[in-house]
């Protein structure tokens, strides 16, 4: 399955013109559509060579030369927006013709061939459309009828087939189809397995979003609800601290509204594991126009140390600056205190491309560090400066930085001063050439 994802799911951004994010489920129709196309090209291209050394007629090598060239054509029709069950079709005619033209000169109804014309109701199936199926049957039985009469009434040409070849391509047949139908089957299971996992994720993010909304939504609320009782029973307008009251809490609402979104954004998309180009420079950039204000703000200084090899690598540049390193930095910012110091290193090894983040925190402690990447667990508390959280943070940052082949990791504790223990420090870790 591993080795399916890798093959194909570039070819699958690529069949999505290079888009950056991506439905996951049109992401996966359209990959397993493009797992299809290949394994029926391997076996029409097969015959096609078969038929070059095994007939007399060089017509029949030509013309499946034809049609199997027609079927390669899969996934620049995908790039130009042609629907799957319309590529469905596709591939099915373009295998049913090469067939239809391989019986039609090896003998009918009786060629090695022949066998084959039960894969195509398989083929349209896994498109989950019963009329197409439907269809494909009805076809199979006029082309195996129209195979039989032609051949009954000797209306076929010579079979110039050779005797040994045909031996060799009845029993490659039946292994094939049998490679075939086993590999859609097993597809299939995996893919309802993936499915039904998903539900059970969908219902514990519904649970999840509940908690959030019904919990941390109630606090701006309160104060919302505190200012505009106090204004109303003193007849006074809203002003001065007020204000600033009710815009914390508006600011804390669309905080916590942007998470909950987010969340669900992230969860139903997948993302191109190369985009951008992206350099040690730019990222520190980045930290910097982000950051560097409100670190001064709290009295934090961010100490950088550029330690790379490399002068460029290619990532998704909004996962790793917005959902990873934003994360990341804003969590370092918030448990630090004045005169703390936050260290971004970046270096880089032959395989990957890293960025640790150690601040001067508390800390975490061991019980909240094994379940800190559980979004079943919304667990958060406040800043050095009293600010809020909510708990999702981490999760998303650790489920987008797999999604560009990365790995995020966290360890804390890390400094020690007498009996004193504190710091936290993360690891991004892209790797390099993929």
């Amino acid at each position: 399955m591993k080795l399916i994802e890798n093959i194909f799911s570039p070819l699958t951004f690529w069949c999505l013109h290079g888009q950056n994010q991506v439905p996951v489920e049109l992401f996966r129709k359209i990959r397993a559509c493009l797992v299809l196309w290949a394994s029926t090209g391997l076996f029409m291209w097969g015959y096609v060579l078969l038929s070059f050394f095994g007939f007399i007629e060089l017509d029949v090598y030509k013309w499946g030369a034809f049609f199997s060239f027609l079927h390669a054509l899969v996934p620049i029709l995908f790039r130009y927006g042609m629907k799957t069950e319309y590529i469905g079709i596709y591939i099915s005619a373009a295998g049913l013709c090469w067939q239809y033209w391989f019986c039609y000169n090896s003998g009918g109804v009786f060629s090695p061939a022949a066998v084959w014309f039960t894969i195509h109701p398989v083929i349209l199936g896994f498109f989950g459309n019963a009329t197409l199926v439907v269809i494909s049957v009805v076809i199979n039985i006029l082309v195996i009828n129209s195979l039989y009469f032609l051949e009954k009434y000797n209306m076929l040409p010579v079979d110039t087939l050779n005797a040994t070849f045909a031996d060799v391509m009845i029993i490659s047949t039946f292994i094939g189809l049998d490679i075939l139908i086993a590999a859609f089957t097993l597809m299939a299971v995996k893919i309802n397995k993936k499915q039904n996992e998903e539900i059970q994720e969908g219902k514990d993010h519904i649970e999840n979003l509940i908690r959030i909304l019904s919990h941390d939504i109630s606090n701006p609320l309160t104060i919302m609800k505190l200012v505009i009782d106090t204004s109303t029973h003193s007849g006074k307008p809203i002003e001065g601290r007020q204000v600033e009251m009710l815009n914390k809490a508006y600011k804390d609402m669309n905080e916590i509204t942007d998470s909950v979104k987010k969340w669900i954004a992230d969860s139903t998309l997948i993302f191109a594991k190369k985009e951008d180009d992206l350099s040690p420079e730019t990222i520190q950039k980045h930290i910097k126009d982000t950051f560097n204000e409100k670190a001064q703000n709290k009295g934090v200084k961010l100490v950088f140390t550029d330690e790379s090899k490399i002068k460029s690598f290619k990532t998704n540049k909004m996962i790793l600056f917005h959902n990873v390193i934003n994360n990341l930095l804003s969590n370092a910012i918030k448990f630090s205190s004045e005169g703390h110091s936050i260290f971004i290193k970046i270096h880089s090894n032959r395989n990957d491309f890293l960025i640790t983040i150690t601040d001067q925190g508390g800390g975490i402690d061991e019980d909240h560090l094994k379940t800190i990447f559980d979004p079943k667990l919304k667990i958060s508390k406040k800043g050095t400066a009293d600010e809020e959280g909510t708990g999702f943070g981490l999760p998303i940052a650790k489920k987008m930085i797999s999604q560009i082949d990365g790995e995020l990791s966290i360890d804390s504790m890390i400094f020690t001063e007498g009996d004193k223990t504190y710091g936290t420090r993360a690891e991004v870790k892209l790797r390099l050439g993929l």
